[in-house]
């Protein structure tokens, strides 16, 4: 789409998003999110869907007969928060007498090459919302800062705060006490009573801390079973990819994942982990809303919208985004914090 007039251009680039090199994010590698619904209302409808099975039992031959039951769902409608992001309006001042340092230094400087670098600065800030957002869901609460309109509390939406584990303190600093043994009280057991039969099989994470790992692998009563893992054997490692330096280790039933990312973003304390399944159907979500265009409008929404406005003397590069990560069980959620010498 081009709108032209005297003078003035506005170009829709939207499609073009998707051509964009991929911003590799620690909750988006490790694929929690993997439910995207991309609706055309500025309002999402989310179900969390609890189901069953029946017991059968035996009958007289044409006698009774037994029947199944179905599922229950609890249907909530949360308003989805807007973020635009814009460039600033680039003139001539931005690039006269200025070279291309970056690529040529003997090259001057370009608008297009000045709207290049402000969309892929603007890509990466998109990437780091959505991860933020991901990260606001894992704790039970929507990331909508300064709109209240958009902001909601999980547990209480779905009902299930009295289900919500208190923060669980696990003791480093006695030599004598297994911190797995606590964690598997605390923690594991919790997820398991709470996620029931929700899911044929499903795996329990933990996204820690720096501090934390490193004190569950250096604790006495651990320290042998981590020196003889084999980290590089490890599936979930490899989803995060070959390249990407946290540390994992599974022991005791659970998969310990070191999260930078989530302390660049100060997401992830250094001595705090947060215990969840990977497994669960429909637990983590993100629905997207249209952009806030006419065209747009009561339209399938897409990730991400780009457009260019253009005047004989700017150019400015226009994006937005709307969407709301969603977790539809936040009492499978545990967060535990380390006690430390």
């Amino acid at each position: 789409m081009t709108i032209k007039s005297t003078g003035y251009s506005f170009l829709d680039f939207s499609e073009l998003t998707e051509l964009f090199p991929r911003i590799p994010k620690f909750l988006d590698e490790l694929g929690l999110f993997g439910d995207a619904f991309y609706g055309s209302s500025t309002i999402a409808q989310v179900e969390r869907v609890s189901d069953g099975v029946d017991n059968i039992i035996a009958q007289a031959r044409d006698g009774d007969r037994n029947y199944s039951g179905g599922e229950t769902a609890i249907q909530r409608n949360f308003n989805v928060p807007f973020f635009p992001l814009d460039s600033k309006k680039m003139g001539a001042v931005d690039i006269q007498d200025m070279k291309d340092f970056l690529d040529n230094p003997n090259v001057p400087m370009t608008m297009q090459k000045r709207m290049d670098r402000a969309q892929a600065r603007i890509a990466k800030s998109h990437a780091v919302l959505k991860e933020r957002a991901r990260y606001k869901a894992l704790k039970g609460n929507s990331y909508a800062p300064t709109q209240p309109i958009s902001q909601y509390d999980y547990a209480t939406e779905f009902g299930v705060t009295a289900k919500v584990k208190p923060q669980v303190t696990v003791d480093f600093t006695n030599a004598s006490v297994d911190p797995r043994t606590t964690i598997e009280q605390e923690a594991r057991q919790h997820i398991q009573k709470y996620a029931g039969d929700q899911s044929d099989s499903y795996q329990v994470i933990a996204i820690v801390g720096s501090k934390f790992f490193d004190a569950l692998k250096d604790h006495p009563l651990c320290r042998g079973a981590y020196s003889s893992y084999a980290s590089d054997s490890e599936p979930l490692r490899r989803r995060l990819g070959g390249n990407l330096i946290n540390r994992s280790w599974e022991t005791e039933g659970i998969t310990y994942l070191e999260d930078f990312m989530g302390q660049q973003l100060g997401e992830v304390a250094t001595d705090e982990a947060w215990f969840l399944p990977l497994g669960i159907s429909d637990q983590f979500q993100i629905h997207h809303s249209p952009a806030n265009h006419k065209d747009y409008a009561n339209q399938e929404a897409q990730d991400m919208y780009m457009f260019v406005e253009e005047t004989p003397r700017t150019s400015q590069v226009q994006t937005e985004t709307s969407f709301i990560a969603v977790n539809t069980r936040p009492e499978l959620v545990v967060n535990a914090k380390a006690t430390l010498a």
